[in-house]
């Protein structure tokens, strides 16, 4: 019998104790959508902006092969395998992540700069070789044309003249741009700019 005069007042425990589960919901609700859209803007720049360039070179290169294996592509005869030749800072290609074409095997090659090179004092790394003397390096790796791979990436900052005309002497063509990275972000009188 006791519960009977109990029962008018659950109601309103009930809607006292919501309520107040109800305001710290809303405000765990409220600082999560915040901190969502704080970081977005975070989010879009390292997926989409931060040294995509990367991951464009190899979808450019996919696109070169495909429209060379192409039924009535732009290449002469079946080429099964293509070689890859990236003369790009440490860690600054995907490699096979993007590479990936049917019936078609990639073969991808990197600068050497790997921990071990990087620990014996007395070994100088294939990136060290490459940026202190990107003409000597090639001339040295590429000694004969019939050594040249199908596509060869490099940075801008290493295209000299004499780079040039090794990559002309080699038979290679420049297929495509690609901005790697963003330099920097620059605030000029208040107003941001990205060089």
């Amino acid at each position: 019998t006791h519960y009977i005069y109990c029962i008018p007042r659950v109601d309103q425990v009930s809607i006292r104790t919501s309520s107040r589960i109800s305001a710290a919901w809303r405000r765990y609700v409220f600082g999560f959508i915040a901190l969502v859209l704080l970081n977005y803007p975070h989010l879009l720049f390292l997926a989409g902006v931060h040294q995509a360039g990367s991951v464009r070179i190899n979808r450019e290169i996919v696109a070169r092969i495909n429209d060379i294996e192409a039924p009535g592509g732009k290449g002469q005869t079946y080429h099964p395998e293509y070689s890859i030749h990236y003369l790009m800072g440490c860690h600054s290609t995907p490699l096979y992540s993007h590479l990936h074409v049917e019936g078609v095997r990639i073969n991808a090659g990197t600068l050497d700069c790997s921990p071990q090179c990087r620990a014996d004092p007395d070994m100088i790394c294939e990136s060290d070789l490459f940026y202190s003397d990107p003409h000597s390096f090639m001339n040295s790796r590429y000694r004969e044309r019939s050594f040249s791979p199908d596509f060869l990436v490099i940075s801008e900052e290493s295209l000299t003249s004499d780079v040039q005309s090794k990559l002309t002497n080699m038979g290679m063509v420049e297929v495509s741009k690609v901005k790697h990275e963003i330099d920097a972000i620059c605030f000029a009188n208040g107003i941001p700019g990205v060089t």
